[in-house]
């Protein structure tokens, strides 16, 4: 994702600090990855969310520009757009 842009909303893949999938706004772009405040996760997830005090740094690779801030509807726009 080479056109990543502070603000832009994101849907994150499961990473090393959470289990599932998740949507988050970049606050800061490094070169090769981001500083995800997170919005919106899965509910296993949320003392993750809480260890992490709301945010991470993940790889561009792992995420893809999403047009909500709610992960169900951004996961079933993902299926849809695969097939």
């Amino acid at each position: 994702m080479k056109q990543a842009k502070e603000g832009m909303v994101v849907l994150c893949r499961a990473n090393g600090n959470m289990e599932h999938d998740f949507v988050g706004r970049i606050q800061k772009c490094f070169e090769n990855s981001a500083l995800v405040e997170i919005l919106d996760y899965a509910p296993q997830d949320q003392v993750n969310v809480q260890d992490l005090i709301g945010r991470t740094v993940i790889a561009f690779n792992r995420m893809k520009r999403s047009q909500t801030t709610q992960l169900a509807t951004t996961q079933n726009q993902v299926k849809e757009s695969v097939g």
